[in-house]
């Protein structure tokens, strides 16, 4: 991949690839049966911007010389980034974001940029990256006006240590929720990534046969039937849907006992996303599960949310005593 300056000659691809991702990237922000694509005004900001010495305007094209990319900074500020629809999950974005860090860092010590809040998509792109939300807010100049949030690059590392507890003023209330859930499934990954296979498996505690496997897998399943099951009215997934629905709560600790320890983080990971783009596909808080749940009602997605919370952390409080009877200090 080659980073380049961008040529008003760029501009018919470019809008071409940032309207293709904007439409799928942003559904909930701007939905286009209501809010189409300014296509016009986006390119007459793009000519402004190419044209402003003060603003940095950059392509990023492929071996071919086909564009795959896009940037634009100002100091230590990242106004615009994308990449091709046809890139994502392939390590572009990754690759472009860290060209376009160099420059900023060359500007400023601490870049910052914008996101729309309810762009989960990006939110957890550039929070794996090491961005977090610094709290303070402003609102988009295209209509319907929707909130953005400040991120700042507080270092290299993905998960910074002194930004454990995220956004301490969040937004909205989902921001809050989504943003403290998230935080519990790191803690919960980051307590099981660094033990060894028998530690993984180890049952030490004399009042339960919890093992560190066993809780992680559980939650990978608590994951899927809440947000998948419940809340959405799927199917519930592999590899619980083999699994004999009245054995599978049990199984899904027990079964822990035979799996490697990559496999049981892989299916925590996956089930992890899958409940987040789920939570992303609820238009509000008050969205209603498909199944009702206690011989009731359905939940909304506010009490699901808050559930999990409870859930993961009351499991994460298990694993800091088995890592203690292990002699394994506790980690965040």
């Amino acid at each position: 991949m080659i980073v380049r300056a961008m040529a008003p000659s760029d501009l018919p691809s470019l809008i071409d690839l940032q309207e293709a991702g904007a439409v799928v990237a942003m559904a909930d922000v701007f939905p286009q049966d209501q809010y189409p694509f300014p296509r016009e005004a986006v390119l007459v900001r793009w000519r402004d911007e190419i044209s402003d010495r003060s603003i940095g305007t950059y392509v990023a094209v492929d071996d071919d010389g086909q564009l795959v990319g896009f940037a634009a900074t100002r100091g230590g500020e990242l106004l615009h980034f994308g990449t091709a629809l046809a890139t994502w999950g392939q390590g572009t974005a990754s690759e472009l974001l860290g060209v376009v860090v160099d420059w900023l860092r060359e500007a400023s010590d601490e870049p910052t940029l914008r996101v729309f809040a309810d762009n989960g998509r990006a939110r957890r792109f550039y929070e794996k990256h090491g961005w977090r939300a610094t709290g303070a807010t402003s609102v988009s100049g295209f209509v319907p006006y929707p909130l953005l949030l400040e991120y700042s690059l507080w270092d290299d590392s993905p998960m910074p240590t002194n930004a454990l507890y995220g956004d301490l003023q969040p937004a909205t209330e989902r921001i809050g929720l989504t943003e403290r859930l998230d935080e519990e499934r790191r803690a919960i990954v980051a307590q099981a990534s660094d033990l060894s296979v028998d530690e993984l498996h180890a049952r030490p505690l004399a009042a339960t046969d919890l093992s560190v496997g066993r809780i992680v897998k559980h939650l990978a399943f608590t994951e899927d039937r809440w947000f998948q099951h419940k809340l959405l009215g799927l199917e519930l997934p592999e590899p619980w849907r083999a699994i004999d629905p009245s054995k599978v709560h049990d199984w899904s600790f027990e079964s822990a006992d035979r799996d490697d320890p990559q496999h049981i983080l892989g299916l925590y990971d996956t089930a992890s996303q899958r409940s987040r783009d789920a939570t992303a596909a609820c238009p509000s808080m008050e969205t209603l599960a498909f199944h009702p749940s206690f011989n009731n009602k359905p939940v909304n997605l506010r009490w699901l949310l808050a559930h999990m919370i409870d859930e993961t952390a009351h499991h994460s409080g298990h694993i800091d005593l088995i890592r203690d009877s292990l002699g394994r200090p506790p980690v965040r």
